[in-house]
């Protein structure tokens, strides 16, 4: 609360208000005393309840008789200052505003003087009631300042003193490098930090964050100890790289105040790989694993490509360069064999090498066999052996292999290189001994992956043509059989003579043989051990063999006797009646030894001992069948089937059957039917086979109809005949044993109509039909007429197009209602064959008949103007050349040329007659020494017209061809021309 008092003199009594003067003028309550003549009035806390801290203008009216009397006062409302805090950075810049702050916690309208100890002052006013005050201030000096805050407002006072601060350089000045921007994950990265000045301090105490790149960092506390190192040598970082690449190191180097930055400071981190190289092995099998192995590899990996050689590659997976190498030796195997270039390209951030390495990849030899065998012979005095050297498995062929050949112990070897073992083509060492006796023979095949040694011995004997052996059957027993069809196969015994001499593996290439086999056939030059021959009959044969020696002439003489079957089997008759017929078999043999027993097919056999020489048997058939008798003989302990050359049949006489049919037809319907029947106290009939001519003048197809023929089902056959006349009808019916038939004239009418028929017969038939050209106008008329002449007769025509042998209904309108003719316009049918039926009738009756037309299309005609021979001047240097105007399609007419195409061709060739008649001749005799002109002749012109550049050449002859072509269908037509020289007269003719 506020006391206030004032006083009077010499005034009459007075009265006093007071008001404080703002916005809402608040009147104050006053006292005065006339007596005393003192006055007074409090401001209290109520009266400024509303009121905000800060000065205020009273104002003491005082009031007598005399007037008004008017006191101006001032009231200072404030808060008292309390509990003064103050935030002064302890280290500023030099030049850099700093912020000095001043907290109260209770205060109003303070003013605020900070006395800064360097010659100057702050001062600020903090108007109203706030808690924080601040003022912005700036050293341009370096050294320490010690502050003082003298804090005031109208209600109280208070300061504050020793209130320290730094002033500093800036961190700035600094240098920050690699000392080698390129190392090795083995050595450290060092890193060099500098200053330029030392007027850059101080700076204050700093910290130096590093990042490395790598995923790491480091933090650095650093003072002004280290200012000399940074002045002169500089503060060194040494940091260990584990992996390779370029690291992006990025420094900062801070202080409180203040910073530094460096970035993008680069590092590449790439080990040494110029020693590096593959380590392999110089040779190896193929389809063999090869182990490969990195030498003088880093720690860290690096990118590489391996050529094997062969197309194939090895490179380093994703990612090698920043992981550690991995050394671990891999495989790889080769399937052809060959020299192979192996390639290793390697690079990594800093180092690109290149090396090579060979390596020789060889099939190896595997299992080998040497024929011939041991102690094989061979003949002398040539003594010629060829050694064969085989790969016996079926794997690939060794390469590179140089083999050795001992021929004999005791002896040099003969060296083969490059040799070509396969397992389908062997190795062949040839050798001529000269002297009889054992020899051991040793074969060493080696390549740089393997060795393999075989050995043999081989027997050289001394040999003459009387030392030469034959082997053979000298009785080919032979058994018969039937085949599928129940018929005898062929015969033929394949018989082998094997020739022999001692045990020699091959004959002297001096001797041959001929063979002459008995049978009319012989063989000569034969120089193979093996003779094959192929008998064909049944019977005894003389062999004769003659050897020959070539070089001396001699010859000799050898016998070979020897049987093809032990015994014959023949019949007197093959066909033959049921229960009449004999038949004879006749067995003979050609030894002295055997028992025989027949089978004759109808489940009767007889046995036969060697008694008589032949055996005949008689025997007849009781039943109806094909029957196929055989013998088994039994000769010497072996066993021989024979069969007859062909069957025997036993059938019934067919003097027992009747055939009949109806002799007059009326058409339609035109049907005859052949009855064929047996007499009813004979037997039935098996497999009667009946063939029919009706002698039909269209119709013309033979007929045949099988069956057995019995009492309840005769033969029937029904036929339709299309024409009318006078047919003969020819039935004959036959078996196995017997034939009967019958022949007769028929008559086929038709009250109303001729015997001539409506077509031409010839063209009835499909195979032969009546050719027509779809360029022409066609009629195809009826020429029969109709006797019924009272009847009222009608014309159908039906037309059928015939496809592959099949009928469809072709739609046809003719230009006019056709009755006894049809007219066909040109063009109007396409080419093709077709059937034409007509169809005349009257209401009583009918008759209809078919023919064939075939209509071919006509190839265009083609025509160049100008004719065959022409006559073309040199001066006009060309020559038109027109195919077009007056060819035409032949279907459309003349002018009719829009659908041709058009093929030209020149030839050419100079004549020594100097006329169109020279040129034909020589066209005509010598056209294969003309030459192509295709190069002068410009087709491209217009369809149909194209242009000759004529060389300047007089007595050229030139054969213009053209070919004109509509629907596959192509006409040709050449034209000679004739150069010649001068102008041609003018020519009219009036």
């Amino acid at each position: 609360m506020t006391y206030t008092t004032f006083e009077w003199k010499e005034s009459p009594n007075i009265s006093a208000s007071a008001v404080i003067i703002d916005e809402v003028n608040t009147t104050l309550s006053v006292m005065s005393d006339n007596i005393k003549k003192i006055g007074s009035f409090n401001v209290t806390t109520d009266n400024l309840s509303t009121k905000v801290f800060g000065v205020y203008h009273i104002l003491l009216i005082i009031t007598n008789i005399k007037g008004d009397h008017l006191e101006n006062l001032v009231l200072k409302y404030e808060e008292t200052i309390s509990n003064i805090s103050i935030d002064v950075p302890a280290e500023v810049l030099i030049d850099m505003p700093m912020e000095l702050i001043a907290m109260f916690s209770s205060g109003s309208n303070v003013h605020f003087d900070w006395i800064m100890n360097d010659n100057h002052t702050a001062y600020v006013i903090c108007e109203d009631i706030v808690r924080e005050c601040s003022v912005s201030y700036s050293y341009s000096v370096i050294r320490n300042f010690n502050i003082t805050l003298v804090a005031t407002n109208g209600a109280s006072y208070e300061a504050k003193t020793d209130l320290l601060t730094s002033v500093l350089n800036p961190v700035t000045g600094f240098n920050f490098s690699v000392f080698e921007k390129l190392v090795n994950s083995t050595n450290d990265a060092e890193f060099i930090l500098t200053t330029d000045s030392v007027e850059r301090f101080p700076m204050g105490d700093f910290t130096l964050r590093i990042d490395f790149g790598d995923e790491s960092s480091d933090n650095l506390y650093l003072n002004d100890a280290i200012n000399d190192t940074l002045l002169t040598s500089g503060y060194r970082i040494f940091h260990t790289y584990l992996k390779q690449g370029q690291f992006m190191v990025n420094l900062n180097i801070s202080s409180q105040l203040s910073s530094q930055y460096f970035q993008n400071i680069t590092v590449l981190v790439s080990d040494d790989i110029t020693q590096l190289s593959i380590d392999v092995p110089q040779f190896a099998n193929t389809s063999t694993d090869i182990e490969f192995k990195f030498q003088n590899y880093p720690p860290n990996g690096f990118v590489f490509s391996i050529l094997y050689g062969d197309r194939n590659e090895r490179i380093s997976k994703p990612g090698a360069l920043f992981t550690h190498f991995d050394s671990t030796p891999w495989t790889y195997s080769y399937s052809s064999p060959g020299m192979y270039e192996i390639e290793l390209t390697a690079s990594n951030l800093a180092t690109r090498i290149f090396c090579k390495r060979n390596i020789t990849i060889q099939y190896p030899i595997t299992e080998l066999a040497i024929s011939p065998s041991a102690l094989s012979q061979y003949p002398i005095p040539d003594g010629n052996v060829e050694l064969e050297i085989t790969l016996i498995s079926k794997e690939e062929p060794p390469t590179d292999v140089t083999c050795y050949f001992y021929p004999d112990l005791m002896m040099p070897n003969i060296t083969f290189e490059n040799v070509d073992i396969q397992y389908t083509r062997p190795f062949r060492i040839p050798h001529i001994y000269t002297g009889e006796g054992n020899k051991d023979i040793t074969v060493r095949c080696v390549n740089n992956v393997s060795e393999v040694i075989v050995q043999t011995q081989l027997e050289m004997k001394i040999v003459t043509l009387n030392d030469f052996s034959f082997a053979y059957p000298r009785i080919a027993y032979n058994n018969m059989s039937l085949g599928n069809d129940k018929k005898v196969k062929s015969f033929s015994s394949q018989i082998e003579f094997t020739i022999s001499v001692f045990k020699c593996v091959r004959f002297p290439p001096n001797v041959t043989f001929s063979f002459d086999f008995g049978d009319g056939s012989n063989k000569s030059n034969i120089v193979d051990s093996v003779v094959e021959h192929s008998y064909t009959k049944r019977r005894s044969f003389a062999v004769v063999v003659y050897i020959y020696n070539l070089t001396s002439g001699e010859k000799l003489k050898v016998d070979l006797p020897m049987m093809v079957g032990v015994i014959d089997f023949t019949t007197n008759i093959n066909i033959g009646a049921v229960g009449l017929t004999t038949f004879v078999f006749n067995i003979s043999r050609r030894t002295s030894n055997g028992s025989f027993k027949l089978f004759t097919d109808d489940s009767q056999s007889f046995s036969f001992l060697n008694f008589n020489n032949p055996i005949l048997h008689s025997h007849t058939y009781m039943e109806y069948g094909e029957f196929i008798p055989y013998v088994i003989a039994s000769v010497d302990d072996n066993t021989e089937i024979i069969y007859l050359d062909s069957p025997i049949y036993a059938d019934y006489n067919l003097t027992v059957i009747v055939i009949d049919f109806n002799t007059s037809i009326e058409l339609p319907p035109g049907i005859i039917t052949i009855n064929v029947t047996k007499h009813p106290l004979s037997v039935n009939l098996p497999n009667v086979e009946c063939v029919f001519e009706f002698d039909d003048k269209i119709d013309r197809q033979q007929r045949k109809k099988i069956q057995n023929i019995t009492d309840t089902n005769p033969l029937i056959y029904h036929f339709t005949y299309i024409t009318l006349g006078y047919p003969t009808v020819n039935v004959t019916c036959y078996n196995k044993y017997d034939r009967t038939e019958k022949i007769s004239k028929i008559v086929v009418q038709n009250e109303c109509f001729p015997m001539t028929g409506m077509f031409d017969r010839q063209y009835s038939n499909i195979d032969n039909p009546l050719k027509l050209s779809t360029s022409e106008d066609v009629d195809l008329s009826n020429r029969m007429p109709v006797k019924c002449s009272d009847k009222e007769v009608k014309y159908e025509w039906e037309i059928y197009e015939v496809v592959n042998g099949s009928e469809h209904a072709f739609d046809y309108n003719p230009p006019v209602q056709p009755l006894g003719s049809i007219r066909f316009t040109k063009g109007s049918i396409p080419e093709g064959l077709y059937k034409v039926v007509l169809n005349v009738s009257i209401p009583a009756t009918y008759l209809f008949e078919p023919t064939y037309l075939l209509f071919i299309k006509p190839p265009p005609f083609a025509i160049i103007y100008g004719g065959s021979l022409r006559q073309a001047l040199l001066e006009k240097t060309t020559v038109s050349l027109d195919a077009l105007t007056h060819s035409y399609d032949m279907e459309k007419g003349y002018g009719g040329n829009d659908n041709l195409t058009f093929d030209w061709s020149c030839s050419k060739r100079i004549t020594d007659w100097r006329n169109l008649v020279g040129c034909l001749y020589y066209y005509e005799k010598y056209f294969s020494t003309f030459t192509d002109c295709g190069e002068l002749l410009n087709a491209t012109i217009e369809n149909g017209k194209a242009e000759l550049a004529l060389l300047n050449i007089s007595d050229y002859c030139y054969d213009i061809t053209v070919k004109v072509s509509v629907d596959n269908l192509t006409s040709s037509y050449t034209q000679l021309l004739h150069s010649v020289p001068g102008i041609p007269p003018i020519i009219t003719i009036t």
